[in-house]
């Protein structure tokens, strides 16, 4: 469930169309997938009907739900971005009904959903979902935590891909700060953030 680093340097090109994305008009099976009562069977169950309530931990298997993330992730490498979003959907489904939504695990699935929406180009989207991401990583794993890191490296990109490279330049450099913190000046990982952080003041 470990976060992905979106490394995406060119601000200015994705090879990807943000047409491939769209999902309007296509139904997978994943799409039937631990979704939520009708407001008929809801009903039912509360006056007493044949229709039992599920209680919290008790309903959609959690291996199955983390199964569908996987296929989700299958799907995205393989460019099958609309197969990809329903997997991860249903994932993101299972999930919260039976671990509430701000558990940590949520935030792997949102963060691949966000993922996906970095490369389709759909900016606004993946920024929506990063934010979502870092309200449920600050909350279980505090602020220095690399896990965040990794978030606001993502949504520092975002912004870069967005034009908006000095809130990029604040985000990278404070992605710097945590990482040198936790790893020294001398890791990989620094020197990634530092190359991404370059290209940005080239932007400004």
């Amino acid at each position: 469930g470990e976060m992905e680093l979106f490394l995406e340097k060119r601000f200015d090109r994705w090879a990807v169309s943000k047409d491939t994305a769209k999902v309007d008009s296509t139904k997978f099976y994943y799409d039937e997938l631990f979704v939520p009562p009708t407001t008929g069977a809801t009903a039912g169950a509360a006056s007493g009907g044949d229709t039992p309530q599920t209680p919290r931990g008790e309903g959609p298997d959690v291996d199955i739900a983390m199964t569908l993330h996987q296929i989700g992730q299958i799907h995205r490498r393989s460019h099958r971005y609309a197969a990809a979003l329903s997997a991860y959907n249903a994932s993101l489904r299972g999930m919260k009904e039976v671990l509430g939504a701000r558990h940590g695990n949520i935030a792997a699935i949102l963060g691949n959903i966000g993922n996906l929406y970095m490369e389709t180009g759909d900016y606004d989207e993946a920024f929506a979902i990063y934010q979502e991401v870092l309200g449920i990583e600050t909350m279980h794993l505090g602020l220095s935590h690399p896990e965040v890191a990794v978030t606001l490296h993502n949504i520092a990109t975002i912004e870069c891909s967005r034009g908006n490279f000095s809130e990029g330049v604040s985000l990278y450099k404070q992605v710097v700060d945590m990482q040198k913190i936790r790893y020294g000046t001398e890791h990989l990982t620094v020197a990634i953030t530092l190359s991404c952080l370059a290209d940005a003041y080239e932007k400004l």
